[in-house]
């Protein structure tokens, strides 16, 4: 049996806006049980328009994962490091409003 381990090292967001975010390791996963207002991102963007005037209404964002992988092999020797494995998607966000807060300061 050969087994494969693939762990993230970091993550490079290009947000579509001229923005790029960098995280260490994957990030913190959104969690649906968590209202919005209570989640703690590690790593986070807030857009500061809308995307109504983007290409088909939306930031076209790319996604960057560099992986570190390393294998070994159960019953037989072998294994070893694989290095780091870079791989990038794309994906469409609708920024559909934004709005301004105001607080008083103190």
């Amino acid at each position: 049996t050969v087994v494969v381990d693939a762990d993230p090292v970091s993550v490079t967001w290009s947000m579509g806006d001229g923005s790029q975010v960098v995280c260490d390791g994957p990030g913190t996963a959104y969690d649906p049980a968590i209202p919005a207002a209570a989640q703690t991102p590690s790593c986070s963007h807030t857009y500061t328009r809308s995307s109504a005037s983007q290409t088909h209404e939306a930031y076209t964002v790319s996604v960057s994962v560099r992986w570190h992988a390393t294998w070994r092999v159960t019953g037989a020797p072998g294994g070893g490091d694989l290095g780091m494995i870079d791989r990038t998607t794309t994906l469409s966000v609708r920024v559909g409003e934004v709005e301004a807060i105001n607080s008083p300061t103190g």
